[in-house]
């Protein structure tokens, strides 16, 4: 796919410069036209770039998001395992208390532990789901960015037809007034390139 193209290139400077040339009939050359197709094209590209600058953006944010949140799940499951084995042993010490008052004490205990178990089993389910929906939303930021940078792409290699046809059409001594070769040759000013980053 093409990811970039110079918008100082000499062949796109010189066919805009023929945007709005008439022929004798008086109707738009056809290097006119295509000049006007080639604005159109690099526009949108530059458009589509800059909502791919914002999307990009978006989607690393989701996927450090998504990556602490992975790191926090593991870091809950070993709390719960922690809180599991603290009840186990609670019932235990209870059945094996040779007092009343102890084995109250250790039921206490038991029942107290088993709140905060039930309590943290619940905040983890929301935890899930929220995570869920973040990983969800960290998939579509990403097909959002797959899909813009393919649309830079078809918008610059159908850009870069429009470039290679008006240098024919140059070449060939078309409709268009003026050096036939302006098109073909030109100075060649400092470089601006519309490109695709693409992120590792």
């Amino acid at each position: 796919m093409t990811e970039s193209i110079s918008t100082r290139d000499p062949r796109l400077v010189e066919l805009l410069e023929r945007r709005g040339e008439v022929g004798a009939d008086g109707e738009p050359t056809r290097l006119a036209v295509m000049a006007e197709k080639a604005r159109q094209r690099l526009d949108e590209a530059e458009r589509l770039r800059a909502e791919l600058d914002k999307a990009a953006r978006e989607a690393e944010k989701l996927e450090t998001r998504v990556a602490d949140s992975m790191f926090a799940a593991g870091e809950s499951s070993e709390h719960k395992k922690v809180l599991e084995d603290q009840l186990v042993d609670v019932r235990a010490r209870a059945a094996l208390s040779s007092s009343s008052g102890g084995g109250a004490s250790f039921r206490r205990q038991y029942r107290e532990k088993e709140e905060r178990l039930r309590d943290f089993q619940r905040d983890t389910a929301e935890d899930r789901a929220r995570f869920e929906t973040m990983k969800q939303a960290a998939r579509d930021k990403a097909r959002e960015v797959r899909q813009l940078r393919e649309a830079i792409s078809r918008h610059l290699e159908m850009l870069g037809s429009l470039l290679d046809g008006a240098e024919t059409d140059a070449l060939g001594g078309g409709r268009a007034g003026g050096s036939s070769a302006g098109v073909a040759r030109g100075r060649r000013p400092g470089r601006r390139v519309i490109r695709i980053r693409r992120r590792r």
